[in-house]
This record gives structure tokens, sequence and C-alpha cells, in this order.
């Protein structure tokens, strides 16, 4: 059965496209500890409906790693950096943001490893009346077309979900025609910078 993987952790060998997760999540994290945030929180993808509980964690690994990369380049680690993993529900970013907004030590900026989990954590900081980017920095990761016009407008990682599809199908195709290639590609990302993120106040 021809078959092509998207954001996979098991590809060896087999057709398979995905995005730069490890260097987007450095950028965003980058980009937060330049502001001069250090204290961060990460709203992860954990257990739950979905991917994550069927174990497939090779995105949300790589966007760690991509975190502890910036850390490390800024001669910081993140031993005390509280991590949140929740199933990717904007309810689910609401209610892990209420919970670390509610501990002794706040943090000034939530680096989210999705656009919706992010959009929880902007509904529960507005609901605490804490201001976005005024007392808290937030930042996402997919650049779905919500994140625009959200208000204030989100700064993510923006992933090519249109072109990653359009090569998976290409991919698909060659091999249902039993060309023999099997084709790798990583797909680049960019941070787009928009009002969520500030300096710390």
């Amino acid at each position: 059965m021809p078959f092509v993987l998207i954001d996979s952790d098991r590809h060896k060998g087999a057709p398979h496209v995905e995005v730069d997760d490890r260097g987007g999540a450095h950028e965003a994290a980058r980009h937060l500890l330049e502001l001069g945030h250090r204290r961060l929180a990460v709203l992860s993808i954990g257990p739950g409906p979905g991917p994550a509980a069927r174990g497939y964690q090779g995105p949300l690994a790589r966007r760690l790693a991509g975190i502890r990369d910036a850390f490390a380049d800024a001669g910081l680690t993140m031993d005390d950096v509280p991590l949140a993993e929740v199933p990717a529900t904007r309810a689910e970013g609401y209610r892990a943001t209420k919970e670390l907004m509610s501990g002794p030590a706040t943090p000034t900026a939530i680096l989210a490893l999705s656009d919706v989990l992010a959009y929880g954590a902007v509904d529960a900081l507005r609901e605490l009346g804490a201001g976005v980017p005024g007392d808290v920095s937030v930042t996402g990761f997919d650049d779905l077309a919500e994140s625009a016009w959200l208000r204030p407008g989100l700064t993510t990682v923006r992933q090519p979900i249109v072109t990653k599809g359009r090569m998976a199908a290409d991919f698909l195709i060659s091999a249902i025609r039993g060309e023999d290639q099997h084709p790798h590609q990583t797909l680049g990302t960019s941070l787009i910078i928009r009002e969520s993120t500030a300096k710390p106040a």
C-alpha cells in the first residue's frame, strides 16, 4: 500500500514531509529571551484524545528541543521553567494558563506549542485581568488564519501547512505510480511577530 508520512518520528526511509519544528520553536523562544523575559512557561500538547496519546511525539519533541537550544544559547537552563502538557484544545490552554498564573512565581511570557493553546492562554489572561502583552507575552506555533485577527494579534511560528499538504500529495502520487523513490523534505518556518509579545513590565 503506497503511503506518505507527515510530521512523523517514524519515517525511517518512507516518503516523508515535515517542517523545521526545532528551528521554529528556537526562534520563538529566542524572541522572548531577547525581549528580556526570564520567567517563561511552556504549554505543550500532552495526554488526551488525539495523536499525542498514541505516542506521536516527533514534532513536540523537536519543538521542546528548540526551546532548550535557545535557553542554552542564552546561557540559561529550563530547570525552573513550568511545562504544562494538555490536549490541544482552546479550553485546555485556558485551564492550564489559569493554573500557571495561580502559582507563586507567575510567568511574564507563555510559549504555546500550538496556536490553539495560545488562544486559550489569551482567554484566561484576559479573564484574570492580565494584559497581553503588558503583563504576559504569548506566542504560538502554526500561524492559523485566526492568529492574524485575534486581538492582540498573535506572535507565532508560521509553518507552510498548504505547501506541506501539497508536497505530501505529490509524493503519494509518485508512490502510486510505482516510481522508486523515498523523498524526505523538511520545510522551513518563520517567526511572525505581532502584538502579543513585548518587553516584560
